[in-house]
């Protein structure tokens, strides 16, 4: 999912702007590096748009799923959609 869209999104409902900066840090610059028998590499960069698995990652995901759902049917409908529906 585009980091721009999940911005995006927590805009329109009204998340403080300072939590919008903070998950943008978050996912800035992430950078790793793989530990073997023979040793540790050397860092290297990994694009990251959502860490999978943590709390963060699901509430993200809820939010730009309300707003397509608003952009696709409006205010006042109300849908349920479930994970393998998408």
């Amino acid at each position: 999912m585009p980091r721009e869209a999940i911005r995006q999104a927590l805009r329109r409902q009204e998340v403080p702007e300072c939590l919008i900066v903070f998950d943008t840090a978050l996912y800035s610059n992430v950078r790793s590096r793989v530990r073997t028998l023979a040793g540790t590499s050397d860092g290297f960069g990994i694009a990251v748009r959502v860490h999978q698995g943590t709390a963060l990652s699901l509430q993200l995901f809820v939010v730009v799923m309300q707003e397509a759902i608003r952009a696709i049917n409006g205010e006042g409908i109300l849908d349920l959609l479930y994970a393998d529906d998408l």
